[in-house]
């Protein structure tokens, strides 16, 4: 999956706002069965990191990165 799983981040947020952002993405029925049923991998791209045009270089990669892999641990 290429990005955009939320726009709601800000290049300021905290680990833990960004865990809330995907929280709150994974209640929606439809969207929560897509994600728990079918093995896919996912590419953080600018808009979930919360800043257009954002690199892995980016101060808030990290942040995201660890807010995400709190929701989602398998594996990553």
């Amino acid at each position: 999956m290429l990005g955009d799983m939320h726009y709601s981040g800000h290049s300021g947020f905290t680990a833990e706002q960004f865990k809330y952002a995907i929280h709150e993405q994974m209640q929606a029925p439809k969207i929560r069965e897509l994600y728990t049923q079918t093995p896919m991998t996912y590419l953080i791209d600018d808009h979930d990191v919360g800043i257009k045009n954002a690199d892995s270089r980016h101060h808030s990669v990290a942040r995201a990165t660890k807010g995400f892999k709190q929701i989602v641990p398998n594996d990553l």
